[in-house]
């Protein structure tokens, strides 16, 4: 059976929680993309309904 260094243990504890956080902040940054995305569709979708509304030919009213 092998010993671990503490040092090494220490060191390896002190890489996991570097790469939890940025772990964490590579979420939080792709949860505000996805947000900024969801926007930008719900914008386009609603030019595109008034833009279709706009150009179809208004019904006479007899």
């Amino acid at each position: 059976m092998t010993q671990d260094n503490p040092a090494d243990i220490a060191d390896a504890y002190k890489q996991l929680t570097a790469a939890e956080k940025q772990a964490e902040n590579l979420e939080k940054w792709l949860d505000s993309f996805e947000a900024k995305l969801d926007s930008l569709l719900q914008e386009t979708e609603d030019v595109q309904k008034s833009s279709t509304t706009e150009t179809q030919p208004k019904e006479e009213t007899k």
